[in-house]
């Protein structure tokens, strides 16, 4: 489906006011924490009040509900790809940080050896495994501090962002569904 000229650029659309207005000064989609009289926190997700009065055809509620649903997919498959990622990241640091362990261990036995060895071909054949074992040594420990407690709460932080936009997507769909039905759409 051919979107019309007017949504076509996201930079048009918002010029034209294709804008979604809040009439309250909070991040949409984000929970808002507000305090009860006998002191418990209530967590309540506050989303933003569509202009979507300013579509008046069937054909821009159309196009704009299939931007919609392409970023609300789009968002859940982020979020799925994030929560594998989290779900898995002690497993992963667990095995860099074993395969490290046994690294080490290799490197210093054939320098050990090494050591002990004449001058000759089997000297040099530990060399070269010794010069793999130390870029492997390397890869492993860039792995290892990239695997650690501030890329977990990065990866969570940003799982917790996703995960408060879906619904925030889903009122629009349903506002923009319900505005289609207002215009005359089935």
């Amino acid at each position: 489906m051919q979107l019309p000229a007017i949504l076509q650029n996201p930079n048009t659309a918002r010029q034209r006011g294709y804008t979604f207005e809040s009439s309250i000064a909070a991040i949409p989609g984000r929970p808002v924490c507000t305090d009860k009289a006998d002191g418990a926190k209530l967590k309540k997700t506050i989303f933003m009040n569509y202009s979507l009065e300013k579509l008046t055809t069937v054909a821009e509620c159309d196009a704009l509900l299939e931007l919609a649903v392409k970023d609300k997919e789009s968002t859940e498959r982020r979020r799925r790809n994030l929560s594998e990622s989290i779900g898995t990241f002690g497993e992963r640091t667990g095995d860099y940080s074993s395969e490290l362990e046994s690294v080490e261990t290799l490197l210093e036995t054939y320098a050990a050896a090494h050591d002990a060895l004449p001058e000759g071909k089997n000297k040099m054949t530990i060399f070269l495994q010794i010069k793999r074992l130390e870029a492997r040594k390397a890869q492993l420990d860039k792995i290892v501090t990239g695997y650690n407690a501030s890329s977990l709460i990065g990866k969570q932080t940003d799982f917790n962002l996703l995960d408060s936009q879906v619904p925030a997507l889903d009122a629009l769909i349903t506002a923009i569904q319900a505005r289609r039905v207002a215009l005359g759409g089935v």
